[in-house]
């Protein structure tokens, strides 16, 4: 994420803690932690196949060689009650093959994930291993259970699950170069949840939705977007922003605590927990 951010998508699954899902992973898990690129190479997600520091990004490299079949975009929008973010994309393919072996998975990810108790703690596998790799300095002098983690790129919810849909999704085939084929797709945040049924949704500013086109025929990620979920805006003046009395707190567009409400763009939660952007002038 940090050397690649623009071409780079985490999704982590997780497992035996509280934001394991009722799904199946997408690729077979032998042991964790484990790392699929493109649900097509098998890797350590450190030492990559090659069991060299930080090996992984050479076989990500490797991939990224590939030429991608089609452009991929998408918006994800949640709506004012909070209970359905609502995805529009579009794959323009950029060659007129047969486009009907192609399906998509639409996946939620939250990200700043936190939580107390030893099942919100991280597993550590680097724990005092021998190496003085700079990347591993955390988890290296860490212990074997990491306490108050916070977890990013968590799968929280897939197109795949029987509450959302239960199914990929296939695209309709097209015969005109460069036709863009659009796609939406909606996901109940009510029902999202963990396999014990509990709720996974802490802060809906962390949301965001990745569009996976996948190949039917090799079960490959032929190419991915990300978009971040855009929240219900409220244009208001600077007195009835002021004089609400729903407002419990105030944050910028990066999440920091504000005091109060700030000419521009503010994230608002009000007394019922729900999140929206005002936008004062």
């Amino acid at each position: 994420n940090e050397r690649h951010p623009d071409d780079f998508i985490a999704l982590s699954y997780h497992n035996g803690d509280v934001m394991t899902l009722a799904l199946d992973y997408p690729s077979a898990v032998g042991g964790f932690p484990n790392a699929w690129i493109d649900r097509i190479i098998n890797a350590d997600p450190y030492f990559g196949t090659s069991d060299t520091a930080f090996g992984i990004e050479a076989d990500w490299k490797k991939c990224q060689q590939s030429i991608a079949p089609a452009d991929v975009e998408a918006t994800a929008t949640l709506n004012d009650e909070q209970t359905q973010v609502a995805v529009s994309a579009d794959f323009t393919f950029a060659v007129s093959d047969d486009k009907s072996h192609y399906q998509v998975e639409y996946i939620l990810v939250h990200d700043s994930l936190h939580g107390a108790g030893a099942k919100w703690a991280q597993v550590n596998y680097y724990s005092n291993y021998p190496t003085t790799d700079p990347n591993l300095k955390y988890f290296n002098t860490a212990g074997g259970r990491i306490p108050n983690y916070y977890f990013n790129d968590v799968v929280i919810a897939s197109s795949r699950q029987s509450a959302q849909g239960g199914r990929y999704r296939s695209l309709p085939q097209i015969v005109k170069e460069a036709e863009p084929v659009s796609d939406t797709f909606s996901f109940n945040l009510n029902k999202v949840v963990n396999d014990s049924g509990d709720e996974l949704i802490q802060d809906v500013t962390q949301l965001r939705v990745a569009v996976l086109l996948i190949d039917k025929k090799t079960g490959a990620i032929a190419n991915a977007c990300q978009t971040k979920v855009t929240l219900p805006t409220s244009i208001l003046t600077p007195e009835a922003a002021t004089s609400s009395t729903q407002v419990e707190a105030v944050y910028d567009l990066n999440g920091r605590l504000r005091t109060s409400l700030r000419q521009g763009m503010n994230i608002v939660r009000d007394a019922q927990g729900r999140t929206r952007v005002v936008n004062v002038r």
